[in-house]
């Protein structure tokens, strides 16, 4: 994957969650981010060069026309922050379709 910082982590979690969606068949999706970096890259990449440049025109590039892309603060974030420390303690991918995890039921009530 070649992660070498929190905003290139951030990218390529949100490049897997749309390339997801698309195989789906999502037509409407709603993208939250904690990253105000994240959000500014894939609004407005510019055609960067950079490796974080990059990964943002792919993510715009696979960016369905009904896709909202918002920064989440922290704080509001719950439900992601769980869902990562659970991803930590396991080291491989679990995607979840129609019910959500038990651990992450108490917070979406």
């Amino acid at each position: 994957m070649g992660v070498g910082s929190v905003i290139q982590a951030e990218l390529w979690a949100v490049l897997a969650g749309v390339r997801l969606a698309q195989q789906l068949g999502v037509h409407r999706l709603v993208v939250e981010s904690d990253s105000s970096q994240a959000v500014t890259l894939i609004g407005n990449h510019s055609g960067s060069l950079s490796d974080m440049g990059l990964l943002a025109e792919d993510v715009t590039y696979r960016l369905l026309h009904t896709t909202e892309f918002l920064h989440t603060p922290r704080t509001c974030n719950g439900v992601a922050r769980r869902l990562a420390r659970f991803a930590l303690s396991i080291g491989n991918e679990l995607v979840w379709i129609e019910e959500p995890p038990n651990f992450i039921q108490d917070l979406l009530d």
